[in-house]
């Protein structure tokens, strides 16, 4: 190790300002140089400061070890520097990439959209399309099957009056003619009647009343009412199929040993019972089925009754009359009083 000694006169105030002055002509730092006072001089006649002649150290080997803390502080800071750049460039670059990535897939999402926005539009816009042709062709079809059942109809219509134009004559029968008719109709029923009773083996005689009615009499007439006047029914009807030849003529009613009558009297009991019982409950009541003369007997028996109407419902031969309370009568309904279970 070298070590250079110089003595250098200065004229300072201080070892500190010396130190300072060698530093700056040697170009080293001042923690490398010692300074030794050497000898204190006075001033000129003492009006003057003081003159320090001082011996200057210098060690190399402080010197090269400054150098090269300060050469690798150096590095070490261009090379933190660099890194430091380095990874900034790389936080920008990768930020750039991922910006630029979500972009690309923002875009790639928007393109996606618009696609499907659109294909969605052409698909509604088809339909919409569709619904509407196929709308109208069902509505055309309808009104070409409106129009060809009409002009069906119409020649049908056509058709059928042509026809019982030419298989019906005109055929016009006054009321002379109608009650000649009747009589002779009559007549011909009591004569069918007679006969019919000889060959039953009955001992009942036809005997013509007032209102196409013909009365059955002898000591055999209750055997031809029957049961609930069932024989009765069935023998009018045998006789209206046989006698009548059109129906232009009124339906022969037929008696035998007062039985309508009593059944007359019987229905108008039952029409007035069943209609007290209908008001006071307040439900309608069903009557068993009956012939279409005694459905006439209860109608006109409670036609005026102010508390229930009738009607009748079902089909022949089941057809009966059910007798129905009004909602709004002048006397208070009672309703059934319900059981209270204990």
């Amino acid at each position: 190790m070298n070590t250079n000694i110089r003595k250098i006169n200065l004229e300072a105030s201080s070892v500190e300002d010396a130190i300072r002055r060698v530093a700056s002509e040697l170009d080293v730092p001042e923690s490398c140089l010692q300074a030794k006072i050497i000898s204190e001089g006075k001033g000129f006649l003492g009006l003057f400061g003081k003159k320090l002649q001082l011996e200057i150290i210098v060690n190399p080997k402080h010197i090269e070890t400054e150098k090269t803390e300060k050469t690798e502080k150096k590095g070490k800071t261009s090379s933190e520097k660099q890194d430091k750049h380095e990874k900034q460039d790389k936080q920008e670059k990768q930020e750039k990439q991922e910006k630029q990535d979500k972009q690309d897939k923002q875009e790639k999402q928007d393109k996606k959209d618009k696609q499907d926005k659109q294909d969605k539009q052409e698909k509604q816009d088809k339909k919409e399309k569709q619904d509407k042709q196929d709308k109208q062709e069902k509505q055309d079809k309808k009104e070409k099957q409106d129009k060809q059942d009409k002009q069906e109809k119409q020649d049908k219509q056509e058709k059928q009056d042509k026809q019982d134009k030419q298989e019906k004559p005109e055929k016009q029968v006054d009321s002379v003619e109608e009650e000649r008719l009747k009589s002779i109709v009559i007549n011909e029923s009591k004569k069918f009647l007679d006969e019919l009773m000889k060959k039953m083996d009955l001992n009942v005689s036809a005997q013509i009343t007032e209102n196409n009615f013909i009365s059955l009499d002898g000591e055999d007439a209750a055997i031809v009412v029957g049961k609930y006047g069932d024989t009765l029914k069935a023998t009018e009807y045998i006789l209206n199929l046989c006698v009548r030849e059109t129906k232009d003529i009124p339906r022969i009613r037929l008696d035998s040993d007062g039985y309508r009558d009593r059944r007359t009297s019987n229905l108008q009991r039952l029409a007035v019972s069943t209609a007290r019982k209908a008001a006071e409950r307040g439900i309608p009541i069903k009557l068993e089925p009956m012939a279409s003369w005694e459905r006439r007997i209860i109608h006109i028996t409670l036609q005026d009754n102010p508390k229930v109407f009738t009607e009748s419902i079902g089909e022949s031969p089941e057809r009966k009359v059910v007798v129905m309370p009004k909602v709004n009568h002048n006397e208070t309904r009672t309703r059934p009083r319900r059981r209270v279970r204990r």
